[in-house]
């Protein structure tokens, strides 16, 4: 099954760049990194419902077939915070640390995609998006206006 962030091996990769715990390597069984890969499409497919149609088509590009840039790093970004909370959670106390602020980085960046769906705006590559008013183009409706990123008191982002 094609899961938004690409195989396992690749979110093996991902969290072997993200984790510095003992020899750095993530020794997580397939079977375990694809129950959260799992999870993680269904969590995004949720989202991404209010404004595109789910599940994701995959677009080729440069004779490459993928799912349209963000949402393999933002699937990866979350595979990983996933992971890292259920078997390193008690490893050091930063490592609870990075994954909620890992987590909160690609969240950030889901809902960007989620709230930009207007005109003038970066939109999902041969996605097909979802009016909220049926009588409406999609790219029509009233938008919210984007907030500025800033970091919170607890030190991860927010909107301003």
């Amino acid at each position: 099954m094609a899961y938004y962030s690409g195989t396992a091996q690749e979110v093996q990769m991902f969290l072997d760049g993200a984790l510095s715990i003992g020899t750095g390597r993530a020794n997580i069984p397939t079977e375990e990194v694809e129950k959260h890969q799992s999870a993680i499409d269904e969590f995004i497919n949720a989202r991404l419902s209010s404004a595109y149609a789910v599940p994701l088509k995959q677009v080729t590009r440069n004779g490459e077939t993928k799912y349209p840039d963000p949402v393999p790093y933002i699937a990866k970004r979350l595979v990983a915070a996933s992971l890292i909370s259920t078997f390193y959670s008690g490893e050091a106390p930063n490592v609870s640390e990075q994954a909620r602020r890992i987590r909160e980085e690609a969240l950030f960046d889901l809902e960007s995609l989620i709230n930009g769906t207007g005109a003038g705006t970066v939109r999902l590559e041969g996605q097909r998006l979802i009016s909220k008013v049926r009588a409406a183009k999609p790219t029509l409706q009233p938008q919210p206006v984007p907030g500025t990123p800033v970091e919170t008191p607890t030190g991860g982002i927010g909107v301003k």
